[in-house]
């Protein structure tokens, strides 16, 4: 069966990720979990501040544990910065300037693309991470309503979610879409899906052109589209003779 697969489809060989993107991967893995541990310890030691008798033993431990985290999100956060400063610098500028995304989207965004060539286009990445809509039907007797597949990785999708909000408010094209769908009657939750769809398009196409993102390009293409072609100007220098003159 696999090699019948191979045979009709010829699907791309996958390509291993370079060293450093295995290294940002696992780096971005230990800052989340030090980040889950150190919120942890914060709301332990904040429950012992209203114990009626709390022991100043444990209390102590627990500042000293929350102090160390503290310093190992920091020197992490270090370590990863150093990673896109020395292999993806021109990347993360190209990508961060799509209004809306953050450092720690284009962090998770390089790491799942491989640094953008481990998809051909932001469709693919999409239905990767789990924002493309999905659709059950058979026949006429089962429908169910459309929603995202939720494939992927949650928390990059749930980074996403919360740079569209951003997006609305200072990214113009994703804002004229999330007023054009919420206008037509779509609930909010779709309209941002469809920012979620737009900001991945947007950051593939300033990788893809390598330019940084221009807020105003779209609306000044649809301007110049609705203007239409330049109108000729008949040239002053030629006369022009009546036919009926001979």
């Amino acid at each position: 069966m696999l090699a019948l697969y191979g045979e009709k489809l010829q699907p791309q060989p996958y390509a291993l990720p370079t060293p450093k993107l295995i290294q940002l991967k696992q780096q971005r893995a230990l800052l989340r979990q030090l980040k889950k541990q150190l919120q942890a310890s914060k709301n332990f030691l904040h429950s012992l501040s209203v114990h009626p008798k709390k022991d100043l033993q444990t209390e102590n431990i627990t500042k000293d544990n929350i102090q160390y985290l503290s310093e190992q999100v920091e020197k992490i956060k270090k370590l990863i910065g150093q990673i896109l400063a020395e292999e993806f610098e021109h990347l993360a500028a190209l990508v961060q300037s799509v209004k809306g995304i953050g450092p720690q989207m284009t962090q998770g965004l390089i790491e799942a693309t491989h640094g953008f060539t481990a998809f051909a286009s932001p469709q693919q990445f999409s239905k990767f991470i789990g924002i493309s809509p999905t659709y059950h039907q058979s026949g006429t007797s089962v429908r169910f309503r459309s929603q995202i597949n939720r494939s992927g990785d949650p928390h990059l999708r749930a980074m996403l979610y919360v740079c569209a909000w951003s997006a609305i408010r200072y990214n113009s094209a994703c804002k004229t879409l999330y007023e054009r769908l919420l206008e037509k009657g779509k609930p909010s939750k779709v309209a941002l899906v469809a920012v979620m769809n737009k900001l991945i398009r947007q950051v593939f196409a300033v990788v893809q052109k390598d330019q940084p993102y221009d807020d105003g390009f779209e609306e000044a293409l649809k301007q110049k589209k609705l203007a239409g072609p330049p109108k000729k100007i008949a040239n002053p220098c030629v006369a022009s003779i009546s036919p009926w003159v001979i």
